[in-house]
C-alpha cells in the first residue's frame, strides 16, 4: 500500500474500478479523477477495492497527464481474522469510537493502515457504480456497497456520495440501511430528480447532515483519448471518415434469461428489436453501421457486449454486405468515447455509451430499461430523446430512431449549446467542498504523525 505525502491532499474512492471490463464504470472512475485534479491538481488518489494485493493503477487525461492511482485491497472473503477483510476493517473502526481518550483511537486507526488512509483523506468518494445503490441487484451486493459506506462513517472519515442513481430499496433492511447511511453523509449528491423523491422519501422528517444536490453524471466530461488505428471486424481503416451510424447492443439484455427478461419488464424482445432498428437504419439511410460494445467481457460471460454484436452483424450482414462492421479489440472509455465522437448518429442501450455520444454534440436514442436513463438525460434538456423498451415495441422503437435522425443536425446544435454550462458543473463538484474539510483532515493527519 502506498504512503500518502502529507505535503498532498489524499483522496480515497470506492465503488468504480477500471477492471471490470465494464467501460461505464471506467469511465465514472477516470471522470471522477478529473474532478478531483480540478480541484486539488496535486492530489493523491487511491481505490478501496477488493482486490487480494495492493496494485497501482493510471488514468490518462487528454492534456498529456497519466495519473497513478493507488489501490488498496480491501477484502470481504470468509477469512474474517485478515486486518483488510471489509468486516473487521468496521469493528475496529467502531472499537476505536468507543475509546474515551482522543489519542488512543488515532492510534489504534493508525495503526491499521486501510483506516489510516480513511483518516487521512480530504474525503472519501463513493459512487456506487453509478446504480448499484440498491438491493434490486440482490442483498449480497447491497451490503458489500453499504459496508464501504459504513466502514468510512465509523472511521470518522468525510463521506461524500457522488453522482449516482438512489434506490430502489425494497427491503426493510436496505432501507434501514440506505437511510442510516443517507442522513450521515458529509455530503449527497444525486444525478438525477428521481432520486431526489427517493431520498425526501427514505429520510423522512429527520434531518440530514447534508441535503442532497442535484449534479449530472460525471462521465459527461470524461476526455476523449484517440487511437492511431480503429481495428474493426471486418477492416475498415477508413470508416470514421465515413461518419457511421454507431450502434450499441447490450449483452445484459441481449442475453437475458426468462427471470432477467421479468425483472426488467422490456415489452419486446431485445434482440429481435435491436435487429429491426439496425435493419431500418440501413434500409433508410445509405451510411455504414458501426457495432460498438461497452462492456469489454469475455464472451463466455452472460453481459459481453461483444458477443452481443456478434450475434446481430451475423444476422445482418447477409441483407447489407459491406455495410456492417463491429468496433473490434481492447479500448479504454476515453478510446470508445473517441470512436462515438465520430459517428454522425448513435442509438444504445448502455447508458454511459450514449452520453458519450451526447457529450459530443453527437445526436443519440438512449434505449432505457430504467427510469435513471430519462433522468440523466433530463439534466441535459434531452429526456425526449430516450425510448422506454418497458413501454415501446420494435416498430415504435425504429420509428423513433429514424424520426430522431432526420432530426439530427437540430439535435446536434441543441446538445452543443447546453453541454458546456453542464460539464463545469460537473467539473465544480469538488471545488466547494474540498476547502472545508481541508483543516479537519490536517488534524487528523498532525495527530497521527505525532503518534508515530
Amino acid at each position: 500500500m502506498t504512503r500518502a505525502n502529507s505535503s498532498a491532499p489524499r483522496f480515497v474512492l470506492v465503488g468504480a474500478s477500471l477492471d471490470t471490463g465494464n467501460l461505464g464504470v471506467s469511465a465514472l472512475l477516470t471522470a471522477t479523477v478529473k474532478c478531483i485534479l480540478a480541484a486539488c491538481p496535486d492530489a493523491r488518489i487511491d481505490l478501496f477495492e477488493g482486490t487480494r494485493t495492493p496494485q497501482r493503477d493510471e488514468v490518462e487525461l487528454a492534456d498529456g497527464r497519466v495519473v497513478p492511482l493507488g489501490r488498496v485491497g480491501i477484502r470481504y472473503h470468509k477469512r474474517l481474522w485478515r486486518r483488510e477483510h471489509l468486516v473487521r476493517l468496521l469493528l475496529t473502526a467502531l472499537l476505536a469510537r468507543c475509546l474515551p481518550v482522543r489519542a488512543w483511537r488515532e492510534r489504534l486507526r493508525r495503526g491499521n493502515p486501510y483506516l489510516r488512509a480513511l483518516v487521512e483523506a480530504e474525503a472519501v468518494a463513493d459512487i456506487t457504480g453509478g446504480d448499484s445503490f440498491s438491493d434490486l441487484y440482490g442483498m449480497r451486493r447491497f451490503l458489500v456497497c453499504t459496508l464501504f459506506k459504513l466502514l468510512a462513517l465509523a472511521a470518522g472519515a468525510r463521506l461524500v456520495l457522488l453522482p449516482q442513481t438512489y434506490g430502489p430499496f425494497r427491503s426493510r433492511l436496505a432501507r434501514w440501511m440506505a437511510r442510516y447511511v443517507l442522513r450521515r453523509a458529509d455530503a449527497v449528491y444525486v444525478r438525477e430528480r428521481l432520486s431526489l423523491g427517493v431520498i425526501d422519501e427514505l429520510a423522512g422528517p429527520s434531518p440530514m447532515r447534508s441535503r442532497p444536490r442535484l449534479v449530472p453524471d460525471v462521465a459527461f466530461v470524461l476526455d476523449a483519448l484517440p487511437r492511431a488505428v480503429v481495428p474493426t471486424e471486418p477492416p475498415e481503416p477508413g470508416l470514421l471518415a465515413r461518419r457511421p451510424i454507431g450502434l450499441n447492443v447490450s449483452g445484459l439484455l441481449y442475453h437475458a434469461d426468462a427471470d432477467q427478461r421479468a425483472r426488467f419488464g422490456l415489452r419486446d424482445d431485445y434482440a429481435a428489436l435491436m435487429e429491426r432498428v439496425a435493419a431500418t437504419l440501413l434500409d433508410q439511410t445509405d451510411v455504414p453501421l458501426l457495432l460498438v460494445p461497452h462492456v469489454l467481457v469475455p464472451d463466455a460471460h452472460p453481459e459481453s457486449d461483444a458477443r452481443a454484436c456478434r450475434s446481430l452483424r451475423a444476422r445482418l450482414e447477409p441483407r447489407y454486405p459491406g455495410r456492417v462492421f463491429q468496433l473490434a479489440g481492447e479500448y479504454t472509455a476515453g478510446q470508445v468515447k473517441h470512436v462515438i465522437g465520430g459517428c454522425e448518429f448513435f442509438v444504445g442501450s448502455r447508458m454511459h455509451a450514449c452520453i458519450a455520444a451526447a457529450s459530443q454534440g453527437v445526436p443519440v436514442v438512449p434505449l432505457a430499461y430504467s427510469d435513471k436513463f430519462r433522468g440523466v438525460f433530463e439534466t441535459l434538456g434531452a429526456g425526449e430523446l430516450v425510448v422506454d423498451l418497458r413501454r415501446a415495441d420494435r416498430d415504435e422503437t425504429a420509428r423513433s430512431c429514424v424520426r430522431t435522425f432526420q432530426r439530427r443536425a437540430s439535435i446536434r446544435a441543441a446538445l452543443e449549446a447546453t453541454v458546456g454550462d453542464l460539464q463545469r458543473q460537473v467539473l465544480a463538484l469538488f471545488a466547494t467542498d474540498v476547502p472545508a474539510t481541508s483543516e479537519v483532515r490536517r488534524e487528523a493527519v498532525a495527530v497521527a504523525g505525532a503518534l508515530s
